[in-house]
């Protein structure tokens, strides 16, 4: 992809900086996006399985998915165990996720929708999402009992890439908790630029006060103090957006 029309350059304590891309079309239609994806048990979301998964018994249980890349989730369909066994997928909660909340503390989340607390055997619930979020990792957390059982989950939805803009928004002293990768640029819109073009970038931190590796890219948007350092973490109505770039 090829950047256009650069902003003119900005202090590093700009409160936000906007990159562009040139949108490109995207002929992706919409199909189970959890078929052959790691999760936390293969056999929820393995069409092929007829069996029930269950979660080990824990103070929150969950089982969570990971759909190797980003999605506008336009559905999600769980079907619950037959038998004495269908309860346990009462009160679960659909939670959406950015980046890998087992990873990234304060990970930015979706509340996709809630099963009824009435929930029971061999029953199908289909929950809806308006608008669609850009996700990569669904997770389903237990809420009233110690384990979780679940037959199948199913997600619709479509492969997406970052908007067309992204907007970072900056805090001086901080710097990102976790890096994907470190690099150098010159300056702090460079940085964002690299950012923007990497898919699972979620926020970034600069130095300029280094000669080298003095820009950090993060598939997390957690921070630290650091002195020196400013921490640019991107705005999320810029995944708020079913263009495609």
């Amino acid at each position: 992809m090829e950047a256009v029309s650069m902003l003119p350059p900005m202090s590093l304590f700009e409160t936000t900086l906007l990159m562009t891309l040139i949108p490109t079309a995207s002929s992706a239609n919409a199909g189970n996006i959890l078929g052959g994806k790691p999760s936390t048990d293969p056999k929820g979301n393995d069409e092929l399985s007829d069996t029930c998964m269950f979660t080990d018994a824990q103070p929150t249980p969950y089982w969570q998915v990971d759909l190797q890349g980003y999605y506008d989730v336009h559905n999600i369909t769980l079907e619950t165990c037959w038998g004495s066994w269908g309860w346990k997928t009462r009160s679960v909660k659909i939670q959406t996720y950015f980046s890998n909340p087992n990873q990234c503390p304060g990970a930015v989340g979706f509340l996709y929708g809630t099963t009824p607390a009435g929930t029971g055997e061999s029953q199908t619930h289909v929950f809806h999402a308006t608008p669609t979020y850009r996700v990569r990792y669904i997770r389903l957390v237990a809420t009233t009992q110690p384990d979780l059982g679940l037959k199948e989950a199913l997600a619709m939805g479509t492969p997406t890439k970052r908007g067309a803009a992204s907007k970072f928004s900056a805090t001086p002293g901080k710097k990102v908790q976790t890096a994907l990768t470190s690099i150098t640029t010159t300056i702090a819109s460079e940085c964002a630029v690299k950012c923007h073009v990497t898919e699972s970038c979620l926020a970034f931190a600069f130095n300029p006060s280094l000669t080298e590796d003095n820009c950090f890219l993060s598939d997390c948007s957690s921070t630290t103090d650091e002195i020196g350092w400013t921490v640019w973490i991107l705005d999320p109505g810029s995944f708020n957006t079913q263009q495609n770039c």
